[in-house]
């Protein structure tokens, strides 16, 4: 079997802008995957099976990239960081819910 195919599609609302991720299976700690300029979660596919038996994956497509939101503005490196700040930080209110 694919790990990857062990993975679940999902969207997070931001506000400004939703993302777009591949989350799964929770085998342990988490490990998130950042793709770089002009690419998407996907760049990882080859990768991830190694990891989907000890990990809890997290593969994103930032803002503008793949199946995530786009908007007018607002792509530079900060906004990423923020947009993956308040990711994480929805993830963390959810988990201890």
């Amino acid at each position: 079997m694919d790990q990857s195919s062990r993975l679940d599609d999902q969207f997070i609302d931001l506000g400004a802008v939703t993302l777009h991720d591949v989350e799964g299976p929770p085998s342990g700690p988490a490990l998130l995957f950042l793709h770089g300029g002009s690419a998407r979660w996907q760049s990882f596919q080859p990768i991830i099976p190694a990891f989907v038996a000890d990990w809890h994956v997290y593969a994103v497509d930032l803002r503008g990239h793949e199946q995530s939101g786009r908007v007018p503005q607002g792509y530079r490196l900060q906004d990423y960081a923020d947009d993956l700040k308040e990711d994480l930080d929805k993830r963390a209110l959810a988990i201890d819910q």
